[in-house]
């Protein structure tokens, strides 16, 4: 059971990765990109519904990245979690 993360985490992005090359092939061949294919071919509801998983792939990404972050500052400085929380939390300007 070692590894089935790490395997989780490549599928993801091997997946990610066809999603974004076969939306290049469509922007090339069509001239629109995915959103736009998707209104000008799905009702309403249905483009409500994909606009909506859409927004929760987002939130799912920033989350794994925030935790990702949080988690190596924990692992690298041994300082507890909501102290690499708020450390990550903090703006980089």
């Amino acid at each position: 059971m070692g590894y089935t993360l790490l395997w989780v985490l490549l599928w993801s992005n091997a997946m990610a990765i066809l999603v974004q090359y076969l939306s290049a092939k469509l922007g090339i061949a069509t001239g629109y990109t995915l959103p736009q294919n998707c209104r000008r071919e799905f009702p309403p509801k249905v483009n409500f519904g994909l606009w909506v998983a859409a927004e929760l792939a987002a939130v799912a990404t920033d989350l794994a990245e925030f935790l990702g972050a949080v988690l190596g500052f924990y692992l690298l400085f041994h300082i507890p979690l909501l102290a690499a929380a708020l450390v990550t939390e903090l703006p980089c300007s």
